[in-house]
């Protein structure tokens, strides 16, 4: 920044022209300093009257506005262990919609015997589907896969998001677990459903997973709501 300086003469010009116009002024008169002329005190009464009444108006109005309590922060936990074994002595539930164990609280019993009886669903051992297991086997969750076919992969994928949509209507988000919460699910499901293939016909597998439940399942930020202990591939 660039400062000009002002010649002496030119500032001791206007220092006399502030002395001039001062000298200029007329006398003042005996009205007392910030008394108020007669004209000049009904407004200023109004105006005191209008702050009294909003501050009484704040005041009522803050006094019947009911306390709102301090929520404490969502909270997230997995305590269905790792293991069938673990999970089922947890009290926890196992998920056959989306081959999940989850705690009570999470679990969406109507929906997935809704889902169980939209279609004769068939799971098997291997890939191939020469070892076949029955419904009741499928319930317990004692497996680390089973393989179905890709139709209940993309089906699945409808009531997860029906289990989603039914918990975020009720208000109560405790009851969504951290594996239908999770964003990398949601994309996934729209990777299947976009793909092409006979979906009857193409096999798919379900992995057991040990999902997350509570109100902070959606602030996650791994956003992997969910516990496998080995890694696997469909290919």
């Amino acid at each position: 920044m660039t400062y000009v300086s002002v010649p002496k003469e030119d500032h001791d010009h206007d220092e006399h022209d502030h002395a001039s116009l001062s000298l200029a002024l007329p006398p003042p008169s005996n009205i007392p300093p910030n008394a108020p002329s007669k004209r000049h005190r009904p407004i200023m009464i109004g105006a005191l009257l209008a702050i009294t009444v909003c501050l009484g108006m704040a005041i009522v109005i803050l006094h019947d506005i009911p306390s709102v309590p301090k929520s404490s922060p969502p909270h997230i936990h997995f305590f269905c262990g790792s293991t069938a074994v673990e999970a089922r002595t947890a009290g926890c539930q196992f998920d056959l919609t989306t081959f999940t164990w989850v705690p009570p609280a999470c679990f969406d019993e109507p929906l997935m015997e809704d889902f169980l009886a939209s279609r004769n669903w068939t799971w098997s051992l291997d890939r191939a589907g020469q070892f076949p297991v029955n419904e009741t086997f499928a319930r317990t969750g004692d497996f680390d896969q089973l393989y179905t076919t890709m139709r209940y992969h993309v089906v699945h994928c409808a009531y997860a998001w029906r289990k989603l949509h039914r918990s975020l209507f009720g208000g109560d988000l405790s009851g969504i677990d951290g594996y239908i919460a999770s964003i990398h699910h949601t994309e996934h499901c729209l990777g299947m459903m976009l793909g092409h293939g006979d979906w009857d016909r193409l096999p798919g597998v379900g992995v057991t997973k040990f999902a997350s439940c509570g109100q902070g399942v959606l602030q996650e930020k791994s956003q992997h709501g969910w516990r496998i202990w080995w890694l696997y591939s469909t290919a």
